[in-house]
């Protein structure tokens, strides 16, 4: 999976660009894009998602790497390395405020680039994982944001799932639920309900409101209900 990763490199030195484009293909990763000034970063960060930035710090400008990662850091989420052949101690304490992944140097060595790729990468699934509720569908992966589940309903060996735009059913218990999700997020209402507690409107001692529907809560789990969201 890392190896099919997107990644972008931004240096205005062709040639050093190109050449850490040859290192990374010798590594097996294919999916790789080059930009050269800031501009035309910018304009590919507005219309794609790369996995991972190769971001040279001084460019065209002295901070227009800097200033990259400052974009990113606001729009965007996801991870960059900074490269560069300087050591100027401002220059680096700069770039080290924007919080980087990792920092590697020019001339480029390739257990380097290695360990800091795929250190980055990993730590990118790690927390797309605890992010995502992953699943199966025939051979696809899918991915539900957690944050966007409302509920999830037990039905004999199934179980629905239902977000703010859709619903999945999966061969599933809600006990695979519970195994695979944030006991702080989701919390047993009923023996066929799970609920995100971020969703709750309000609560009785029947039933509890989620957005736009109002679900029945069993006595035996009232209690917990009561002492773990904002509702008393």
């Amino acid at each position: 999976m890392i190896k099919n990763s997107k990644l972008l490199i931004v240096d205005d030195e062709g040639v050093i660009a190109e050449h850490l484009k040859v290192i990374l293909e010798s590594m097996e990763f294919n999916n790789i894009f080059i930009c050269n000034d800031k501009e035309s970063t910018l304009e590919y960060l507005e219309n794609h998602n790369p996995d991972l930035v190769l971001l040279d710090i001084r460019m065209k400008h002295e901070l227009d790497g800097i200033e990259i990662a400052q974009f990113i850091i606001n729009e965007r989420t996801f991870p960059f390395i900074f490269i560069t052949a300087h050591s100027d101690s401002e220059i680096v304490q700069k770039a080290l405020a924007t919080k980087p992944v990792a920092y590697i140097t020019k001339p480029f060595k390739k257990v380097d680039v290695l360990t800091a790729i795929e250190i980055a990468l990993v730590n990118k699934l790690e927390n797309e994982s605890s992010a995502y509720l992953i699943f199966k569908d025939g051979y696809d992966d899918v991915r539900i944001l957690f944050d966007s589940i409302i509920y999830v309903e037990s039905d004999g060996n199934y179980i629905d799932i239902i977000t703010d735009s859709k619903r999945f059913t999966l061969r599933k218990s809600l006990l695979w639920f519970e195994e695979n999700s944030s006991k702080e997020q989701f919390i047993r209402i009923h023996r066929s309900y799970l609920i995100n507690r971020n969703k709750i409107l309000k609560l009785s001692s029947l039933e509890v409101t989620l957005s736009s529907i109002s679900l029945p809560v069993s006595r035996k789990y009232l209690n917990d209900l009561r002492t773990t969201t904002f509702m008393k």
